[in-house]
């Protein structure tokens, strides 16, 4: 079984298995590394009162990318909820 069909059968469980929604945030930003290529860092931005926040990363670094983001108002994360291709318009 090759890793990212591992990786797909330990998302299905999340769904069926955790309850917790940092917990399992957690867990999927630890997958996405395992499976992304050239990815050694991720985190999840969601909406908290229409602001975003990081609801979890693999590392500061990670939080500090997010922050600067944020801050500056535009990057990728912001794109993947502002439009409808999101983030992956921006990069052909």
């Amino acid at each position: 079984m090759d890793e990212l069909t591992a990786v797909i059968g330990e998302l299905a469980c999340l769904l069926v298995d955790e309850v917790d929604l940092p917990g399992m945030l957690d867990r999927v930003v630890d997958l996405a590394t395992r499976v992304i290529p050239n990815c050694d860092s991720a985190g999840v931005t969601l909406l908290v009162d229409g602001r975003p926040s990081t609801a979890a990363a693999t590392d500061p670094r990670t939080l500090a990318v997010d922050r600067a983001q944020y801050d500056a108002g535009r990057g990728p994360c912001l794109a993947a909820y502002r439009t409808p291709r999101g983030a992956a318009a921006g990069r052909r």
